[in-house]
């Protein structure tokens, strides 16, 4: 089972703009990072808290869907039924979150998002009497299996691929009823003498069932006039190997407004 330990520094609220103040930050271990529900009908999430301050923290659950432009579309969910909700870490104490969903599984997965979020405590006093205060956030995907008469299935596909007004845009779509694990993509542009002078990389994320999201990329400008053609290349987990594809850069150097 994997296991992350991290340290989450997150600015909340300013009690006074512009002042000075200490920053606190909260340590905190979590195993699994992820929640995957097949046949068992919930599953622990434990977190422990590893710091040196108590912490408090409180539980969400929200229906997780993405679209080409919107890759982390959430709306709050009561299907996912989770105990408990609030509760409070003293140094070296560990909690479990008993995570579940109601209802039946349907013919695609289904996904949710778990948010585990630190409560805000006093502020940190700063010069003058200012302060601030800092919380950090735990972001979890949660997927349901389809039934089990449905066979898993995840189908890439590379949708489109422009270069218009300095920007490379890849629409990257999955065709299947599961999500396309965490993928990798790099754009690489060419000159016209087919030398290789403009390459970006951009981190993992997930595409769901039947979900698509777009990959952007921006050019300088410098690299725009010398431009011939993009290629995207598409780097895939779970035995799905690469697919590309590439187009003109006619378009790089046009500019909008």
């Amino acid at each position: 089972m994997k296991r992350w330990s991290f340290r989450i520094v997150v600015l909340a609220t300013a009690v006074l703009i512009g002042s000075t103040a200490a920053v606190r930050a909260s340590d905190l271990a979590i195993s699994p990072t992820t929640i995957t529900l097949t046949n068992e009908p919930a599953q622990d999430v434990v977190v422990t808290n590893t710091g040196n301050g108590l912490v408090r923290l409180s539980v969400r659950a929200y229906a997780w869907s993405q679209n080409a432009d919107d890759p982390e579309k959430l709306v709050e969910s009561d299907k996912v039924v989770y105990f408990p909700e609030i509760f409070v870490l003293p140094p070296g104490a560990t909690q479990r979150i008993r995570v579940g969903v109601a209802g039946r599984p349907t013919d695609k997965e289904q996904t949710y998002r778990l948010i585990i979020q630190e409560l805000p405590s006093n502020p940190i006093p700063g010069p003058n009497g200012a302060g601030v205060s800092f919380v950090g956030r735990i972001d979890m995907p949660v997927f349901v299996a389809p039934g089990d008469s449905i066979r898993p299935t995840r189908i890439p596909k590379l949708a489109s691929l422009r270069v218009e007004r300095g920007v490379a845009q890849a629409v990257l779509a999955n065709e299947g009823n599961v999500h396309i694990s965490q993928s990798t993509i790099r754009f690489t542009g060419v000159n016209r003498q087919g030398r290789v002078i403009w390459t970006d990389t951009k981190q993992p994320f997930y595409i769901l069932a039947n979900g698509t999201q777009t990959a952007r990329a921006s050019i300088p400008r410098s690299i725009c006039s010398q431009l011939e053609s993009v290629t995207v290349r598409w780097s895939l987990r779970d035995n799905l190997g690469v697919l590309t594809s590439s187009a003109k850069a006619t378009s790089c150097s046009s500019r909008g407004p």
